[in-house]
């Protein structure tokens, strides 16, 4: 990798709530140097009655993604979508780094 090309990096997290792990995946994703890094934001969708945060990335470099069928209880046929959409993601972005956040997304 030449020293002006620009790393891809996927970012995956069930669910961009209140919390502890969207606040870091938001931080990452929305601070790095846009000149350098290229970052793709994989949101699944939040619990009934959550309150999202996607709305602080929103004008960032970042590009956000859904993936509907990734939730935080475990339904193995929502689990198995998920795991096929991801895959999909993950063969159109390419990325240099993958970079999961909970224990869903990083499964």
């Amino acid at each position: 990798m030449s020293a002006s090309q620009t790393i891809k990096i996927v970012r995956i997290i069930t669910r961009l709530n209140i919390g502890g792990p969207a606040v870091h995946a938001l931080l990452l994703s929305s601070r790095l140097d846009a000149r350098r890094f290229s970052t793709c934001l994989v949101v699944g969708r939040p619990d009934r009655g959550e309150r999202e945060r996607r709305a602080q990335v929103e004008g960032a470099a970042v590009r956000v993604k859904r993936v509907n069928a990734l939730r935080r209880p475990l339904r193995p046929w929502f689990d198995l979508m998920a795991c096929a959409h991801l895959l999909l993601v993950l063969w159109q972005e390419r990325p240099h780094l993958i970079h999961t956040h909970t224990a869903k997304a990083g499964a």
